[in-house]
């Protein structure tokens, strides 16, 4: 399996991050460093919920868990939905005072290892 590249992913989660909320903060703004900032915010949160799930450590097992395919493309309508359903019926995990869907978390999680 191909890892998107570091940007590759930042883009799509800037489609996927409304569905957890984090949208507004995430996104609000479209300055580089704030983009930056925001970027490392999230490489902190997928590091924090690491350590909380260690067994989510192996960047191709969450690539396969997430339904990335060979190519390294990430299935964006697919994993908003996922993210919405986990919401709904209440997978979420609490990391660092934010409560992520567990794929959300797993996204960010993937994103510090890349």
């Amino acid at each position: 399996m191909t890892a998107p590249s570091r940007r590759q992913f930042m883009g799509f989660l800037a489609g996927v991050a409304g569905a957890g909320g984090l949208s507004t903060w995430i996104w609000g703004t479209r300055s580089a460093r704030n983009v930056r900032l925001r970027s490392e915010f999230l490489v902190g949160l997928g590091r924090r919920y690491l350590d909380s799930a260690p067994e989510d450590g192996d960047r191709q097992l969450l690539q396969r868990v997430l339904g990335i395919e060979d190519s390294g493309m990430i299935p964006v309508g697919r994993t908003r939905r996922r993210i919405q359903q986990e919401f709904r019926r209440g997978d979420i995990v609490l990391v660092d005072g934010w409560y992520l869907a567990r794929s959300e978390a797993r996204l960010y999680a993937l994103l510090s290892l890349l």
